[in-house]
């Protein structure tokens, strides 16, 4: 935040200002500056998400999840049964952080298109 000089009073305001908060003087001109960065901070503020790509992020990321604990659990751990039932215990954890970012996707894309058609 900027200050400025209250042109009346000379004490230090808000270049935001409408009016000091001193003396009350009124300063005409930032209220018009003021006026058009508001219409900068809404047009800037309506910009959309894209939803459809943040969902199919989310759904490549939680397939990848399940693909490489698979691969890691029960292909490349040839081990005990011991072993096999900790890397098991291990792919249901990935697989449910996989399952939650599918489903998460598939909802998400779901949302966008009900929003579209409102």
């Amino acid at each position: 935040m900027a200050l400025i000089e209250c042109p009346s009073c000379g004490k230090g305001i808000s270049h935001n200002a409408f009016k000091c908060m001193h003396c009350g003087y009124e300063l005409k001109v930032n209220t018009i500056e003021s006026a058009e960065t508001v219409e900068q901070k809404v047009t800037t503020s309506n910009r959309r998400l894209d939803y459809n790509k943040i969902a199919k992020i989310a759904i490549v990321v939680g397939l990848i999840l399940w693909v490489f604990g698979f691969i890691k659990n029960f292909i490349l751990e040839n081990q005990e049964l011991y072993s096999l039932i900790i890397n098991a215990i291990s792919f249901v954890g990935l697989a449910i952080m996989g399952g939650g970012l599918i489903i998460a996707g598939l909802l998400i894309i779901l949302y966008d298109e009900l929003r579209k058609h409102n």
